[in-house]
């Protein structure tokens, strides 16, 4: 049984497998052939799941004279871009390359006919290369389907995405912007991707808007650096056409229909409306999990992190309409953030195709495209005077005028909801300890906050006098009033001095778990020299070698590595230091370890009153850098999702926690990079 746009079912139960796309219909969604029988499903199960998945599948080999030709041009090109390295339109043509460099050196060829893409793709880009020696470059005017790039902040990689401009839109003044998330293609990375942005237009067309069609490091579900890569295009895109910051609109469908679900709750301030088709919400209902099934506890209680049940008041912030096919077994994800709205006191809108599987019934997607047509029009108000906000990490702080910063558990359902009533700000809590308001509306200044209650208790020095001074009238006539609230002793105050406690605690942008380094700029160093011990040193060099042909086939960049020695003021200061070795072989393992809870020496591995003994034990760990509290270290760990997460994006969720010690006498596997003996998460202050 094949599904609609390549989202990934489990559709014998604890057994993930992938479909093989059927060919595209005239809207660019999948068509259903006929079921197979329960025994013809099982044994293509059984024989996918006896086999290696490889993300990109490996694809056919070119005549070597044609691989030749593209090399040699690649090269030329490559060179010919050096000079532009500083110019912002550099990324519009080095995004071209890096998707031919990929494809070949991956073996990213499908189709003798593949081969015309990268001449394309080339051509292109030495037209853009030569447009932009004479500062012409034409391509920033072209309406209809255009194909563009951003260098990514976090690994320095140029990323493509594709723009959809109508040649009637008024680009003179701001405009709408709908972002489109692509379904799943496991074959579709950068040069295919690209291909289709230049020739094929989206099924998604509401009208009088730019679309934008993000990359998402293809096949990652949008989560971690797919996450960003979304968020990132956004802001190329902004700096590029003048787009109405109140007017910007997030959907998708199957995986696009998952990114949409999880962006748009963790990010509901960004969007003034989101629509989700299909896709997924969850990790245990959707591969339907039973007991015996079920990872260990830390990497449940990771799935925190994307769960977007966990998230479903933050939806409450904005307009929200869901589509399901009638038969589509991704129907389940609507009908779980249904219950979740329930729950709630609250309704989801949600669309049903009749009779249909993974596609848009035609009448339903008019409806849908009029509705997003109506919020783009509409756009979000200037400041809202109710405000939700839910999580479980402060990984996501943010809700308009609402910045969350402190948590009393990390991984646990935590709330703010809060509500402006003429002059009184009336704030609910939950598991929360810190938080800030920042409220920047066109409002008279007589509606500034003079009474504030938090779960029903005026904080210490929360007079209206006091209160009054942290209001102020702007220049462009708007009110600011911006002020801290803390909970200390039972009792919350407003803009307490600082602390004098912990020197490090789990805040914004600095929470863990291992995987959060990997998410913002960071940089490699691999060890200055060989360790002692054999078996730990086969350790670190396969795990470097994996990381760096991970990080090129499954999250489509060039795993930034430099030695100690190299490293520059901005790497240190700026970037997160991702630490290969152990204090003998690294000297920044040495420096900085001592300063972390993490202790390593004569062959023992502590972690508070824990230790693990013998030659083989090697720590995996992240913490904020001592020298640098704004960035992080991790030792001897690249992203944590490995190989068998691959099959269903739904897995590609941090696998470990904050720290874990492994046995590296035992081999890799799919799921580990050597036998796990703890791993655990540390507290609210950095602490085991």
């Amino acid at each position: 049984m094949k599904i609609g746009t390549l989202c990934f079912l489990a559709l014998v139960p604890g057994i993930v497998f992938s479909q093989t796309p059927t060919a595209p219909t005239k809207t660019g969604t999948k068509s259903a052939p006929p079921a197979k029988t329960t025994a013809a499903i099982r044994a293509t199960v059984v024989a996918k799941a006896s086999q290696p998945y490889r993300l990109p599948p490996m694809g056919i080999e070119i005549p070597p004279a044609i691989r030749l030709r593209l090399q040699q041009q690649l090269r030329t090109l490559e060179a010919a871009a050096r000079p532009f390295a500083r110019d912002p339109l550099q990324a519009d043509a080095t995004v071209l390359l890096k998707a031919v460099r990929f494809a070949l050196i991956n073996g990213e060829f499908y189709t003798p006919k593949d081969v015309e893409k990268a001449k394309e793709l080339l051509q292109l880009a030495e037209s853009r290369l030569a447009e932009l020696r004479a500062d012409k470059a034409s391509w920033t005017k072209h309406t209809g389907l255009v194909a563009r790039g951003f260098i990514s902040s976090i690994d320095g990689s140029p990323q493509p995405f594709g723009l959809e401009i109508p040649a009637d839109l008024d680009l003179a003044k701001p405009v709408p912007l709908m972002v489109w998330l692509h379904g799943r293609g496991d074959k579709n990375t950068d040069m295919h991707f690209i291909a289709d942005r230049l020739h094929k237009a989206g099924q998604f067309q509401p009208g009088g808007c730019i679309i934008l069609h993000p990359f998402g490091r293809q096949c990652l579900g949008y989560q971690l650096a797919g996450e960003a890569d979304v968020l990132e295009a956004v802001e190329a895109v902004k700096r590029i056409y003048k787009i109405d910051d109140k007017r910007i609109m997030l959907g998708g469908f199957s995986m696009g229909g998952a990114g949409a679900w999880h962006i748009g709750a963790h990010y509901a301030d960004h969007w003034c409306a989101l629509h989700a088709g299909a896709g997924f919400v969850d990790v245990k209902r959707f591969l339907n999990l039973t007991p015996d099934q079920m990872p260990p506890d830390y990497t449940q209680t990771l799935w925190g992190q994307y769960d977007v049940p966990c998230y479903v008041r933050n939806l409450f912030n904005i307009p929200v309409l869901a589509y399901s096919g009638e038969k589509d077994r991704q129907k389940l994800a609507a009908d779980i953030m249904a219950e979740a709205y329930q729950a709630e006191g609250r309704k989801l809108h949600h669309l049903i195709g009749p009779g249909m599987g993974h596609k848009y019934h035609p009448d339903a997607l008019k409806q849908i495209l009029v509705w997003a047509q109506e919020r783009m029009q509409a756009g979000q108000a200037d400041s809202p005077n109710v405000v939700h906000w839910q999580g479980r990490t402060l990984r996501y702080p943010r809700m308009f005028w609402l910045i969350v910063s402190g948590l009393q558990m990390h991984w646990e359902d935590s709330r703010v909801d809060a509500e402006w009533e003429g002059n009184n700000l009336k704030i609910a809590v939950k598991n929360v300890t810190r938080f800030s308001i920042e409220r920047v509306a066109q409002l008279p200044h007589k509606q500034a906050a003079t009474a504030i209650t938090v779960n029903g208790q005026t904080p210490v020095g929360a007079e209206p006098a006091v209160l009054e001074q942290t209001a102020m009238l702007r220049p462009d006539g708007k009110l600011d009033q911006s002020f801290r609230l803390e909970l200390r002793g039972g009792r919350w105050q407003l803009n307490p001095p600082a602390s004098g406690g912990a020197a490090v605690r789990k805040s914004n942008d600095l929470q863990g778990p291992i995987d959060d380094a990997f998410t913002s700029a960071f940089v490699v160093v691999p060890p200055d020299r060989a360790s002692a011990s054999a078996v730990r040193e086969a350790f670190y060099r396969r795990e470097l070698a994996y990381a760096a042909r991970r990080w090129r086939e499954v999250f489509r960049g060039d795993l930034p590595v430099k030695r100690a020695g190299q490293l520059t003021p901005d790497d240190l200061k700026n970037k997160n230091l991702i630490l290969f070795g152990e204090p003998d072989t690294n000297g920044k393992i040495a420096a900085l370890l001592g300063q972390t809870p993490i202790a390593w020496q004569d062959n023992e591995v502590r972690l508070g009153a824990r230790s693990w003994k013998g030659e083989s034990m090697v720590p995996l760990a992240i913490y904020p850098n001592p020298q640098h509290p704004g960035r992080y270290i991790v030792l001897n760990s690249g992203p944590t999702i490995r190989d068998k997460s691959d099959p269903n994006n739904s897995l590609q969720t941090p696998q470990l926690p904050d720290w874990a010690v492994l046995d590296v006498s035992a081999p890799a596997t799919d799921s580990t990079p050597a036998q796990i003996l703890d791993a655990g998460f540390f507290n609210e202050e950095w602490l085991p």
